[in-house]
C-alpha cells in the first residue's frame, strides 16, 4: 500500500507542475521561455482548425533542457487533461474516447529532457511498478494517459497541489535528479472549446445545471422534456457503471459505493448527446 502511494505522488511529480522552477538539480538553468499564445482564441472538439493552435517555440533558450511541452489543464478545475509538443491538442478524444467539454483550458510550458525522464518511467514507473501500458520509452503525453486508464491517478492531479506538496520532495527522496522549468503563471495561455459536435444548442443549454452529485448522489433535476433519456455513466478506466435507456427527470442515482475519482455522465436523446465530468470524493 505505501509503495501505491509513493507511485501516485511520482506521477504527480511528472505532469503537474505551476510557477516557475528548477527542482532536484537547482543549478541546471533550465529555461521554459515566455510562451505566445496562438492567435486563435476558439477552437471546437470535432479536430478541426488544430493547426491554428500551433505555437512557435523558438522563444526559449531551453537552457540545459533538450525537450519541451505544454501541459494542459481545464481552467475550471485546474485538472491536468493532457500534453502536446507544439500547443496543438486534439480536444475531440479524451481519455474515455469522448469530446471534451466545452470550457476554458489552459496551457502551461514545461523545458526538461526525455534522457532524464526516460530514467524516471524505466527505474521506477516499468521495472518498479510494472505498469503493462508503458516500456520505458514513452513521453509526457502517453504516460499522463497510462496513468489515467491505469487508474493509479484516482484523484485527478492539479498544478498547484502538486507544486505545493509533492514537487520538492519525492523524486530527490529516490536519488532521481530531473533539470526543469516551469513558465510563470503571468505566461500560461487559455484557450476557449465552445463549438460542440453532435450537440444541439439548445440541448446542452436544457440539461446544463441540471446534472450534478452531492452527499453520495448524483442528481438529474427536472427538465422541460417527455421523452427519455439514454444515460450511460463510465468511470475513468472507460467501463459503464450505471446505465438506464428509458431514464425520465427527475431522478437520482445512489454513488455511496461508488470509488472515488471522476465520472463521465453521458445523455442521450434522438441522436443527441450530452456528457458531463462528474467528481465523487468522500
Amino acid at each position: 500500500m505505501k509503495n501505491f502511494f509513493i507511485l501516485k505522488a511520482v506521477f504527480a511529480c511528472l505532469c503537474c507542475f505551476g510557477f516557475s522552477h528548477v527542482f532536484a538539480q537547482t543549478d541546471c538553468n533550465a529555461d521554459a521561455g515566455q510562451p505566445t499564445p496562438p492567435t486563435e482564441e476558439h477552437f471546437c472538439n470535432d479536430g478541426t482548425n488544430l493547426q491554428a493552435m500551433a505555437v512557435d517555440l523558438s522563444f526559449t533558450a531551453n537552457t540545459n533542457t533538450t525537450d519541451y511541452i505544454f501541459i494542459i489543464t481545464e481552467k475550471e478545475t485546474g485538472y491536468i487533461k493532457g500534453a502536446t509538443h507544439n500547443g496543438i491538442f486534439d480536444f475531440s478524444k479524451d481519455s474515455l474516447n469522448m469530446p471534451f467539454p466545452q470550457g476554458e483550458y489552459c496551457f502551461t510550458g514545461v523545458a526538461y529532457s526525455k534522457e532524464e525522464l526516460d530514467v524516471v518511467t524505466n527505474n521506477v514507473l516499468v521495472n518498479t511498478y510494472y505498469l503493462s501500458c508503458l516500456d520505458g520509452g514513452e513521453d509526457f503525453p502517453e504516460i499522463i494517459d497510462c496513468f489515467y486508464k491505469s487508474g493509479v491517478s484516482e484523484n485527478p492531479p492539479t498544478i498547484e497541489l502538486v507544486f505545493d506538496n509533492v514537487l520538492d520532495s519525492i523524486l530527490p527522496q529516490i536519488g532521481i535528479n530531473v533539470c526543469l522549468d516551469i513558465v510563470d503563471d503571468a505566461y500560461v495561455y487559455c484557450l476557449k472549446v465552445d463549438c460542440e459536435v453532435g450537440i444541439d444548442d439548445a440541448f446542452t443549454e436544457m440539461l446544463d445545471g441540471s446534472v450534478f452529485y452531492d452527499n453520495q448522489r448524483i442528481y438529474f433535476s427536472t427538465v422541460p422534456s417527455f421523452t427519455p433519456f439514454d444515460i450511460n455513466i463510465y468511470n475513468i478506466q472507460g467501463q459503464n457503471v450505471w446505465q438506464n435507456k428509458e431514464a425520465t427527470f427527475p431522478m437520482q442515482i445512489d454513488a455511496n459505493n461508488w470509488q472515488n475519482g471522476v465520472y463521465v455522465v453521458q445523455i442521450t436523446q434522438n441522436n443527441l448527446t450530452y456528457a458531463k465530468n462528474i467528481y465523487i470524493a468522500r
